[in-house]
């Protein structure tokens, strides 16, 4: 990746992030998603449903609920974040990876969220509120 890109994403995404986070409001109110027809129709949980209420309550700052609702939105935002810092870190000229690369680690993540979208149908705990 060229220095220009790498200085574009460092000073890009805190920009874009706190401009989600200071219009949080306004661009929330403004949802108005339909009802997940799988979980309408079936009652199973979809592997997408609660992304929503995981987004708003990440945006409000409740990092809990945002787990509950869906693992998904919380775990891609550590990713990104380490992405973020990687680039940040490459601009010394240092090369680090903070993310494992192996195909195998990400297998595994795999199949774990292939376990969670499963258990959450059985477990109420873990079911989105």
């Amino acid at each position: 990746m060229t220095r220009k890109r790498r200085l574009f994403i460092v000073i890009g995404a805190p920009l874009l992030c706190a401009a989600a986070f200071l219009f949080r409001e306004p661009i929330l109110s403004n949802v108005q998603l339909p009802p997940c027809q799988i979980h309408a129709r079936s009652g199973i949980y979809c592997p997408g449903c609660g992304n929503t209420r995981s987004v708003e309550a990440m945006l409000h700052g409740n990092i809990l609920l945002a787990l509950r609702n869906n693992i998904t939105i919380p775990f891609l935002s550590v990713v990104l974040l380490l992405l973020y810092l990687e680039t940040a870190i490459g601009l010394s000229g240092r090369e680090v990876h903070l993310l494992p690369r192996k195909e195998a680690f990400w297998y595994v993540v795999l199949g774990l969220f292939v376990a969670y979208f499963a258990a959450r149908n059985f477990l109420p705990a873990i079911a989105p509120v």
